[in-house]
């Protein structure tokens, strides 16, 4: 559907053709038939509202025998998410010579954008659900990220309700399984205040979701298809492990990203992602181990009866979490880091150093040593499997529970028990943000010292 998306006069080209007389006043005409037909006209995207949509829909509404308190909430959701996409950028410029142009009529400036089609079937007592028909070229905006997910259910928090990844997809349409937010197990880091209060409500060491809190720490594989928000999660995991200021994080990003860039946050002793740079700070974190064991042995051996079966953090040191993007990347250019992994997935857990091995195709997971995988504690699979895939991750037999994956979502295994649903913490829905979020997340890194004991 075509709306009209107002944006600030500082943002016209400065080369731009001014509007004649006449194209303005032929759209005046056009914008009065636009108002008698949205007498609301409160949205912050113009020609979108409640009663527009109850029009539109009124078919869809009748063929899914919905009653006309539902059409009426069906039909506000509906303005909800289609701002929600305006918002994150997922539509179409439309229009005729300017893109953009100016407005006497209203005294602003406006464009003509075309949004992806959006249709709620909601029902009080049933499974309700958003339908979204996007063009080829929006279809790929949403599948280079998941951002304009977090903006949909940011917008559709003040309606208590939360939209969760694409479970079908039909005839051009995407599917979405819309739930009561209540019963929404994911945690909301879009912001850091968001994250504050969501963490301030934990007392776990490793919450991952509402319904999920780690009571240890351990070895973690997480591996999805591209887009399904396995970059996302480690970032949410490395944040909540920093807040809670008993972590010394480790980034090594072979494929110079995310990671890597935060990793300035860390200090420039505690991030690498050159090939060389990577083995000689997994080599040198071997060291820190050992020297820790140094000090533990020493300590032990002084009041053995203190310390005898006690780890690192009894000891006073705070635990490492190494975390280790695309792994499978960095074991094809080099080798030479195989042994180093090898002891720190035998020996570093009494030493509280710990590993988040990261891969972007779980079938990736037949490039690392079945030594260093096996010993992971926690595996994590984001987005959709099958038998096969799911065997390669968390062992052959397995049966994944029944229900659709997708971005953000996926099942968790936690010491060899049976693989569980999972839902990843939604994070910051744009770059700007999830930047601020990092930042006061990770600066108090920097002032860590891995072999300091409290």
């Amino acid at each position: 559907m075509l709306v009209k998306k107002f944006v600030p006069r500082a943002l016209l080209q400065q080369n731009q053709r001014p509007a004649t007389l006449l194209s303005d006043l032929c759209e005046v005409a056009v914008s009065l038939g636009y108002l008698l037909l949205n007498p609301s006209f409160n949205s912050t995207v113009a020609n979108i509202s409640t009663e527009r949509n109850l029009l539109h829909n009124f078919f869809f509404y009748h063929r899914n025998k919905m009653k006309l308190r539902e059409k009426i909430i069906a039909s506000r959701l509906t303005v909800a998410v289609q701002e929600a996409l305006i918002r994150s950028e997922v539509f179409d410029i439309r229009g005729f010579g300017d893109k953009i142009a100016y407005s006497y009529a209203f005294g602003t400036s406006y464009q003509w954008v075309d949004v992806p089609d959006v249709k709620a079937s909601y029902h009080c007592d049933n499974l309700s659900c958003i339908m979204i028909r996007p063009s080829s070229s929006q279809l790929t905006k949403m599948q280079g990220h998941n951002y304009y997910l977090a903006e949909i259910n940011q917008a559709l928090s003040s309606e208590h309700f939360v939209l969760l990844s694409p479970t079908l997809k039909t005839n051009g349409w995407i599917y979405y399984r819309l739930i009561p937010s209540e019963y929404n197990s994911r945690f909301d880091f879009s912001s850091w205040e968001k994250m504050t209060a969501e963490l301030s409500q934990q007392k776990g060491k490793l919450p991952l979701n509402k319904d999920l809190t780690l009571n240890k720490m351990g070895h973690v594989l997480i591996t999805a298809r591209t887009g399904c928000g396995k970059t996302q999660l480690a970032l949410a995991i490395s944040a909540e492990l920093s807040c809670f200021g008993n972590t010394i994080l480790y980034f090594l990003d072979p494929k110079h990203s995310d990671l890597s860039s935060f990793g300035r946050f860390l200090g420039a002793d505690r991030y690498a992602d050159g090939t060389e740079e990577i083995d000689a700070k997994l080599h040198e974190v071997v060291e820190l181990m050992q020297n820790r064991y140094k000090v533990m042995r020493q300590l032990a051996d002084k009041n053995p009866e203190k310390y005898v079966g006690k780890s690192a953090e009894d000891f006073g040191f705070k635990s490492i979490v190494v975390v280790f993007d695309e792994i499978s990347a960095h074991l094809s250019a080099s080798k030479n880091c195989l042994a180093d992994l090898r002891q720190l997935t035998m020996l570093g857990r009494q030493a509280g150093v710990y590993l988040m091995l990261i891969m972007q195709d779980p079938r990736s997971t037949n490039n690392l040593p079945a030594t260093i995988k096996d010993q992971t504690e926690i595996k994590i699979a984001l987005g959709e499997f099958s038998g096969t895939l799911a065997s390669l991750v968390f062992g052959s037999g397995v049966v994944l529970p029944a229900g659709s994956r997708g971005v953000g979502e996926g099942y968790i295994q936690v010491n060899g028990n049976e693989p569980e649903l999972f839902e990843s913490p939604l994070m910051p829905p744009n770059s700007y943000d999830l930047y601020n979020l990092m930042k006061q997340a990770l600066e108090s890194q920097q002032f860590l010292d891995p072999m300091e004991r409290t």
